[in-house]
């Protein structure tokens, strides 16, 4: 800004990093740019012939999380799994409700037809698609939401988009809930009925709170 002697309001502080300037008409000031509305990367983590791939970073920050995965492939075409980690613990009891559709081909030809699976089953874990792909110019890609992480008095839901290849389109959409904790959700973990996630990109994003 202009020096005061020159007609300006004087030299303003840089402030804090990733602050904007912005003026109130009179005078300048360095502010935090307005919230809400932005994902924002945490982490990435690959898998490498992996039992498991544990997501973790999520806490207060952030009251909604995504986790995009690309090219996951698997080293036996078994169904891949999902547990929470709700109040500091891995969930393991029959306490997940979840609901799945597939669209694939039948067999013997080219159409396909739509079903539902899983509905209010109760589980150890929730099944978020059909078989994995385990082959090379196989692989899957999903997108899972995780909403109000925080709350104390909820249950902790999940919502799933997914798309596998195995020699022939699987495509899923689906959703799930643990029933049994109101805790904060701070982890999710992935693994196979069998076998190992052998690739797979895993990024966590944190929705910005709206201010």
């Amino acid at each position: 800004t202009l020096p005061a002697a020159n007609g300006g309001t004087g030299i303003t502080a840089a402030g804090t990093s990733g602050n904007v300037l912005t003026s109130d008409g009179t005078s300048w000031a360095s502010t935090a740019p307005a919230g809400g509305g932005a994902w924002t990367l945490i982490s990435v983590t690959d898998a490498s012939a992996s039992s498991t791939i544990d997501i973790t970073g999520i806490d207060s920050t952030y009251d909604d999380y995504m986790i995009v995965c690309t090219n996951y492939r698997a080293s036996a075409s078994e169904i891949p799994h999902m547990r929470m980690k709700i109040g500091g613990s891995w969930r393991t009891d029959l306490k997940y409700k979840y609901f799945q559709w597939v669209v694939r081909p039948q067999s013997g030809g080219d159409a396909f037809y739509l079903y539902s699976n899983g509905t209010d089953d109760q589980s150890t874990s929730i099944k978020w698609t059909e078989e994995s792909a385990n082959s090379a110019g196989q692989s899957g890609q999903f997108i899972h939401y995780f909403f109000n992480v925080n709350s104390t008095t909820e249950y902790k839901t999940y919502q799933g988009n997914h798309v596998m290849y195995r020699g022939a389109l699987y495509t899923g959409t689906g959703g799930g809930i643990y029933i049994n904790n109101t805790g904060a959700l701070t982890g999710v973990r992935y693994y196979q009925s069998s076998g190992t996630i052998t690739v797979g990109k895993f990024k966590l994003y944190g929705l910005q709170k709206a201010t």
